[in-house]
């Protein structure tokens, strides 16, 4: 009975990575290192670059009374469980047609899932 258990997680594990057409290049804030030391400025660090992913947009969010209705939106990163995502990430998700968008708020990643992890982001054009 375990094998037959192991071998449907890996065809769902399978399945679900088939899917995976975007590419996320993951970036973390690291201090720049000045001569005199007194610098608190920083830069994003690419740790992580190409992985395959699938990003998924959901909760388009309308403009509240008296703003601009600007772009905002929920979206979540679904990848492979080894990858490793700190939270506050910034995250480029490159699509299947070549266009980057830059996610700067993400969650630590959800692992409990034996066949891909999710990460919850938001897309906020206001920056």
């Amino acid at each position: 009975m375990g094998d037959r258990l192991s071998a449907a997680f890996n065809r769902a594990k399978a399945s679900i990575e088939s899917l995976y057409r975007d590419k996320a290049t993951i970036y973390v804030k690291a201090d720049i290192t000045t001569q005199t030391g007194f610098d608190d400025r920083s830069e994003l660090r690419a740790i992580l670059t190409d992985i395959p992913a699938k990003i998924s947009r959901s909760g388009l969010k309308a403009a509240e009374k008296g703003q601009f209705a600007g772009v905002q939106y929920d979206a979540t990163l679904y990848l492979d469980t080894t990858t490793q995502i700190p939270a506050g990430a910034v995250i480029d998700v490159t699509d299947t047609n070549g266009q980057t968008t830059r996610y700067r708020r993400s969650s630590l990643g959800y692992q409990s899932y034996l066949t891909h992890q999710e990460v919850a982001l938001t897309f906020d054009e206001r920056r």
